[in-house]
């Protein structure tokens, strides 16, 4: 994608993905202005960056714009899909719980999402600043260095998550009342349940770049396909058994281990190049 994709990357999306989410939660509790402040942001900083990028651009005019538009284009468009099956598999949990135990229980999951997610947004930017770093380990072949490099920040990310997690099952009751108030147990149960899957969640969120970098195919959109169908799958048998929502939340935590796996299996595969 060039320096000047990189320089995209390394200045819009570590603020897009990791500071703007974690800001806005902090100082808005209204679902309506969190979204609204959060797309403001979003617009401001990728315009501001997008017109840095315009602004050193050299334009080659005798240059054939084809091949580039034609290669971005197969690179993205695969990739789409996977954007639409995350978003599914962060969505529907909430909603098949609207329906299988009503609207109470289903903000319960969606609350207990949202904080997985804040978990997720604080290593995105890591994944991403890596992504400039590992694509030029990648040019210049230097597959050693960029094994190193995974290693470090699969580890990193997985002490760090852990020490939140268990913080967080500690301290759940004590951190939701801070927030919300007294009275809601249920809650914190199902925050709990939830905040599980962290482990696999945050490790796909910082190997998924290094997985785009490396390959041009689109590894991420098949492991997100595979994990939302184990997830469907056993969503469709607990509304068809008019199961709990609880076995629900847990069969979500299932499909997000089973996205950490795959990803695990497709970083070992990446290690194990020479």
């Amino acid at each position: 994608m060039g320096l000047y994709g990189v320089d995209f990357y390394t200045t819009a999306d570590p603020i897009n993905s990791g500071i703007i989410p974690v800001l806005v939660f902090l100082i808005q509790s209204d679902i309506i202005y969190i979204l609204s402040f959060t797309g403001l942001f979003w617009i401001f900083t990728s315009t501001s960056a997008l017109l840095m990028i315009l602004k050193d651009l050299k334009w080659d005019k005798g240059a054939s714009l084809a091949p580039a538009i034609k290669e971005l284009l197969s690179y993205g468009i695969q990739r789409v899909p996977g954007d639409f099956g995350m978003a599914a598999l962060i969505s529907l949990p909430a909603i098949i719980t609207a329906h299988l135990a009503g609207i109470k229980e289903a903000g319960y999951v969606a609350f207990g999402i949202t904080i997985l997610h804040m978990t997720g947004s604080v290593f995105a930017p890591i994944g991403l600043v890596f992504l400039p770093k590992a694509s030029q380990l990648i040019a210049s072949k230097d597959i050693g260095r960029l094994k190193d490099y995974i290693k470090k920040l699969a580890i990193l990310t997985l002490l760090l998550t852990l020490a939140g997690l268990i913080v967080f099952e500690i301290f759940a009751d004590e951190i939701i009342k801070i927030y919300l108030g007294k009275g809601f147990n249920d809650l914190v149960f199902i925050a709990r349940i939830i905040m599980l899957g962290c482990l696999a969640s945050t490790f796909y969120v910082s190997m998924r770049s290094i997985l785009d970098a490396y390959y041009f195919k689109a590894v991420n959109t098949k492991n997100i396909i595979i994990s939302l169908a184990i997830f469907l799958t056993g969503a469709l048998l607990i509304y068809m058994l008019n199961g709990s929502y609880v076995i629900l939340v847990s069969s979500f935590v299932v499909g997000l281990y089973i996205l950490g796996i795959l990803t695990l299996f497709d970083i070992l595969k990446l290690l194990r190049v020479k």
